[in-house]
């Protein structure tokens, strides 16, 4: 099972809603912060996949019931609207939750980002840090 193209426009919205990007730091959108969760999603079993699919699906069901248009469309506003109510919704926490740090991760581990925050990088290309923090 793969996730149909609407199931994919709402992860790549939704990661906006958690990485919206501010400045000179990209939107989680501009980036392949999406492709990444889909390629770790699809390595779960099939009804934890099946269970992602059909959160998906009842979140773009949430943006066409309060704002009448498929979450893709919502401006920034409308995207952190669907955002906060997913995030508070009990029954989407366990989609929440992982989808929220996988894409958080994937998005703070690319150059684009990290860069534009200050930050060098994953160390682990470099060696690693010591058990003290140094680099090695």
């Amino acid at each position: 099972m793969s996730f149909t193209e609407q199931q994919y426009l709402v992860i790549k919205t939704l990661a906006d809603g958690v990485c919206p990007g501010l400045g000179p730091i990209p939107p989680s959108s501009t980036l392949p912060v999406a492709d990444m969760f889909v390629g770790i999603a699809e390595t779960w079993a099939p009804a934890v996949l099946q269970a992602t699919a059909n959160a998906l699906d009842i979140i773009n069901s949430i943006a066409l019931s309060i704002f009448g248009q498929p979450i893709q469309t919502l401006d920034q506003s409308g995207i952190a609207t669907v955002t906060e109510i997913v995030a508070s919704n009990t029954d989407l926490k366990p989609f929440w939750e992982p989808f929220r740090i996988l894409i958080a991760l994937n998005y703070y581990a690319l150059p684009p980002v990290y860069s534009a925050i200050g930050l060098p990088g994953p160390t682990i290309d470099a060696g690693g840090l010591t058990a003290e923090g140094y680099p090695v």
